[in-house]
């Protein structure tokens, strides 16, 4: 019987993979969302959170990219770009790196549908361009990355409308047959061309495209980004932005405060769960 303890443990072992890559090719990274709270607050994982969350900038992660392709990731590690779920499959747009010696659920259809790569536990890269300083000119590229989100749902497994308010649901089930009457791979070109369409502008302001969607809006400056700190995390270091303190700040509020305890669980595996293995 596996524990939070065992997800924290090969979590860690994630992080400490994309660390060494990142170190030896000279690629900025950030712990950032849960896991960058964790550091903070818990000096480690938080004791009920069971993934991870890393940002890049951009030219960053193409760099880091190209080295994984070119396979640097040590054996029982893959990247997962949202391409590899197979033509017009859809689960999100976030790059994962995936450690594939765990599985988290039954082989079943649904896994089938993703190629197995939805079956693992993953890193998220949330990737940062540059976005206008603006906030008229920032609400109209959110909206334009949201609407391009709800089209992809038509191309997810399934949908679960009890994640929707009543109004929302009659907007989810519209935009997701709407999706149908285009490919994903046509989606996802536009979707990631309005992300990057501000980069290179010198703008002070950076946001992530491939945050859940309803955090897409959130804006931050360039400067929290422009150095990285170490800070511990159980029993290694990583990387933060210099800026943490506003990062987690514009995220969550306050952060340093524990939610109440009915929120205190994990939200992404079940480890007493018969399907949740790891291959040592």
């Amino acid at each position: 019987m596996y524990t939070i303890d065992d997800v924290h443990h090969y979590n860690d072992l994630l992080l400490a993979e994309v660390d060494r890559i990142c170190k030896k090719h000279d690629i900025a990274y950030y712990m950032d969302s849960g896991t960058l709270i964790g550091a903070v607050r818990h000096k480690g994982n938080i004791p009920w959170d069971d993934d991870v969350d890393i940002t890049m900038k951009r030219a960053d992660y193409e760099k880091f990219i190209d080295v994984c392709k070119a396979g640097e990731l040590a054996d029982g590690y893959e990247l997962v770009l949202p391409k590899d779920y197979g033509e017009n499959h859809f689960f999100d747009f976030i790059p994962h790196v995936a450690f594939t010696k765990s599985t988290i659920k039954p082989d079943n259809d649904e896994m089938k549908f993703y190629n197995g790569k939805q079956n693992h536990m993953l890193l998220d890269i949330f990737v940062l361009d540059e976005i206008s300083p603006s906030p008229l000119a920032q609400k109209w590229k959110v909206l334009r990355l949201q609407f391009l989100y709800m089209l992809s749902w038509a191309h997810r497994y399934k949908i679960d409308y009890s994640e929707y308010s009543a109004a929302q649901r009659v907007i989810v089930a519209i935009m997701s047959h709407v999706g149908k009457l285009f490919k994903q791979s046509s989606i996802e070109k536009r979707f990631t061309k309005i992300a990057m369409n501000d980069n290179g502008k010198g703008y002070d302001k950076l946001f992530s495209a491939y945050y859940p969607f309803d955090q897409i809006h959130f804006i931050y400056d360039r400067s929290w980004f422009d150095n990285a700190v170490r800070l511990p995390f159980d029993e290694y270091e990583f990387d933060a932005p210099q800026g943490y303190d506003n990062v987690l700040r514009t995220m969550f509020g306050s952060y340093m405060e524990l939610p109440p305890e009915d929120k205190r669980v994990a939200e992404h595996y079940d480890v007493t769960s018969e399907y949740f293995t790891i291959m040592e």
